[in-house]
């Protein structure tokens, strides 16, 4: 089922065109501790780190 997992899956297309965008799970924060330049999907995972009242 290839495409099923690209942000901009077009289920009319008959052709794979290289436009197809893959999902990446991960940190999207760039404030946090572990932030992946990569994730193009939040997956609740980033770590921050307070000193004061978070």
């Amino acid at each position: 089922m290839y495409g099923y997992f690209s942000l901009n899956y077009n289920p009319l297309a008959e052709i794979d065109d290289g436009s197809c965008i893959t999902i990446s799970f991960g940190c999207d924060d760039p404030n946090a501790f572990n932030y992946d330049s990569t994730a193009n999907v939040n997956d609740g995972s980033c770590d921050r780190f307070c000193l004061w009242m978070c």
